[in-house]
C-alpha cells in the first residue's frame, strides 16, 4: 500500500443498521413490517427488564419469579416508572421500541401473535402478555424523542405529544391542551364582529398578525400563549381562567378523558432523555422543565384509590 491509497480501498467494513428511532414503531402494525421485530435479539438479562417492566402493568408475578420473591406484590410501593441506562449503541431506544409494540400489539391479533411467538423462550413475558390481552387492555402509548423536541418546555412538550396521540388514535378530539385552547378560543373571537375589531386592534399595536399568533401557538411556544393572553386581558380586562394551571391537572384531565375512550391509561416512553436534560441546560429552561418533570415522577408514585 503507498502513502496515497485510501483505506477504503483495502480495508472492507461491514455495512451496519442506523440507531433506532423510536418512531419506526409507527411502522409496525396492521400490514407493517415487522422486520424490526424479527431483527430483535433477546437475551436473557433483556428478558429480565422486559418482564420487570410488564410487571408494572399486571401487578402479577409469573409463578417462576414468585418461587424466588414471592407472589405477593405491594403495590403501594411497586414502581411504575423506570430509567433505562446505558452506553451509546447499547440498544436503549430498540429497547424502548420493543415495550412500544408489546402494549400497542394489545389491539392487533396479528401484531400480538408476532412479539409473542418472538418471546416463546421466556415464559414470564408471555405470561404477562397474556395477563394484559386476556383483560382487554388498552394503552395510548405517548412515543417521544428528547433530541427531535430539544427546543420544547418539557410541561408544553408531555401536553403536545399526548393530545397529538390522542388525535391521532382518536380522531378530532373534544380535549385540548393550553394551546389547542387558546386557538379555538381565538377562532371563537374571530367570529364575534365586536371581538374581532378589538383583537384585530390589539394585534396592530403589538406589530402582529392574527395568522402568526394562530401558527405560534399551534407549534406550542411558550412566549406567545403569554402574548395571547395579555392580549385578551387586555381586551376584557379579566384575568383568563382557562386551561391547565400544571402538568399534573392536564395528565390527570387526559387520563380520565382517554379512559372515557375504553382505554386503560397513558404510557410515556422518552427517548434520549439526557440529551433533552443537556438542552435545557444550555437554553436555560432547566429549572422550569426540572419542576415539570418532578411532576410527572410524583405521578407514577402508587397511591391509595
Amino acid at each position: 500500500m503507498t502513502r496515497f491509497d485510501l483505506i477504503g480501498s483495502v480495508v472492507k467494513l461491514k455495512s451496519f443498521a442506523p440507531v433506532v428511532d423510536l418512531q419506526w414503531a409507527d411502522s409496525l402494525g396492521e400490514g407493517g413490517d415487522l422486520n424490526l421485530i424479527s431483527n430483535y435479539i433477546v437475551t436473557v438479562e433483556l428478558a429480565d427488564h422486559f418482564e420487570k417492566v410488564l410487571e408494572s402493568f399486571t401487578l402479577k408475578r409469573h409463578d417462576k419469579k414468585a418461587l424466588r420473591e414471592g407472589n405477593i406484590i405491594n403495590t403501594a410501593i411497586h414502581p411504575r416508572a423506570h430509567i433505562i441506562r446505558g452506553q451509546y449503541g447499547t440498544g436503549k431506544s430498540y429497547f424502548l421500541l420493543m415495550v412500544s409494540a408489546l402494549l400497542e400489539s394489545l389491539e392487533n391479533n396479528r401484531f400480538f401473535d408476532e412479539l409473542y411467538n418472538k418471546f416463546h423462550m421466556f415464559d414470564g413475558i408471555q405470561f404477562h402478555m397474556d395477563s394484559l390481552h386476556q383483560s382487554n387492555t388498552r394503552y395510548l402509548v405517548v412515543r417521544i424523542d428528547g433530541v427531535k423536541n430539544a427546543d420544547i418546555y418539557f410541561h408544553d412538550l408531555i401536553q403536545k405529544k399526548v393530545i397529538s396521540k390522542i388525535q391521532e388514535v382518536i380522531g378530532e378530539a373534544d380535549f385540548y391542551d393550553n394551546y389547542g385552547i387558546a386557538v379555538r378560543k381565538l377562532e371563537e373571537y374571530k367570529r364575534d364582529p365586536i371581538f374581532a375589531k378589538l383583537l384585530e386592534d390589539a394585534l396592530i399595536d403589538r406589530v402582529m398578525s392574527y395568522d402568526t399568533l394562530i401558527e405560534r401557538l399551534k407549534a406550542s411556544k411558550r412566549q406567545y400563549i403569554k402574548k395571547y393572553r395579555e392580549i385578551i386581558e387586555s381586551i376584557t380586562r379579566h384575568k383568563i381562567d382557562e386551561g391547565f394551571d400544571s402538568l399534573e391537572e392536564f395528565l390527570c384531565s387526559a387520563s380520565s378523558y382517554i379512559k372515557s375512550k375504553g382505554y386503560t391509561g397513558i404510557v410515556i416512553l422518552f427517548d434520549e432523555f439526557s440529551a433533552y436534560i443537556s438542552s435545557s441546560i444550555e437554553d436555560g429552561r432547566i429549572t422550569t422543565d426540572l419542576a415539570a418533570v418532578q411532576s410527572l415522577a410524583q405521578l407514577t408514585v402508587p397511591r391509595e384509590e
